[in-house]
C-alpha cells in the first residue's frame, strides 16, 4: 500500500512519481500474533524479517504492502528495514503504504484523520506517501472517508490515496472530491 519512505531517508524528489515497481511484498502475516501461527504456521522472527527485507531491496523488491489491521505489521515493518543493510541506487525509492479499515465503531471523517496519524507514527513517518481506504463496506458512505483523506492531506500527513476493493462508480465518486482538494488518488 504503498508509499512510504522508509527509515534509510531516500528522498522521493531524487525518484519519479510514480515509481517503477516490479514486485511487492505484502506483509499481512508479520504482525507477530497468534493469528500467524495458526494461519502461516508460525511467528516471523525479528531476525527473518530483516532477512526477507535485505534479500527483496538486493533483487528491486522496493514495495511493501501493510495495513492497521494487520496486527503489529506496520511496526515490524519499520523495524525490519531499520534492521536491515542493504545499499540502494539514488533512483531508487522503497515504499510501503498501509490501509485505513473503516470499521463499525468509526463514524466521522476524523476517524481517518485519526487513523492516519496513528499509522504514521507507528511507520515512523511525518506523512505518508499513500495511504488506502481499506474497502467501502461500511454504513456510512465512502465519500466520508474520502473526505478524510482530503483533512489529512491539508493537515500534511497524506500525499496520496489509494482505494481498494471499489467498483468503478466508487471510485468516480471518491475522485470527484478528492480532485477537489487537489488529493491524487493513485491506485484502487
Amino acid at each position: 500500500q504503498l508509499l512510504n519512505l522508509m527509515s534509510k531517508k531516500i528522498e522521493t524528489t531524487k525518484a519519479k512519481w510514480p515509481p517503477q515497481i516490479p514486485l511487492g511484498v505484502g506483509t499481512m502475516n508479520w504482525s507477530g500474533t497468534i493469528i500467524d501461527s495458526k494461519v502461516a504456521g508460525k511467528v516471523l522472527s525479528r531476525n527473518l524479517l530483516r532477512e526477507i527485507v535485505e534479500l527483496g531491496v538486493s533483487h528491486n523488491v522496493t514495495f511493501y504492502d501493510t495495513a492497521e489491521g494487520y496486527g503489529n505489521s506496520e511496526v515490524r515493518l519499520r523495524r525490519a528495514f531499520e534492521d536491515a543493510s542493504y545499499e540502494c541506487d539514488s533512483n531508487d525509492i522503497i515504499v510501503s503504504a498501509s490501509k485505513f479499515l473503516p470499521t463499525l465503531w468509526r463514524w466521522s471523517s476524523f476517524s481517518f484523520v485519526s487513523a492516519l496519524k496513528r499509522s504514521n507514527q507507528r511507520m515512523n513517518l511525518k506523512s505518508s506517501e499513500l495511504y488506502f481506504i481499506h474497502s467501502p463496506i461500511h454504513p456510512r458512505p465512502l465519500e466520508t472517508w474520502v473526505y478524510g483523506a482530503c483533512r489529512a492531506y491539508r493537515l500534511g500527513y497524506l500525499k496520496r490515496l489509494g482505494l481498494s476493493n471499489c467498483n468503478a462508480d466508487e471510485v468516480r465518486r471518491a475522485a470527484i472530491i478528492a480532485q477537489k482538494a487537489g488529493l491524487p488518488i493513485v491506485a484502487n
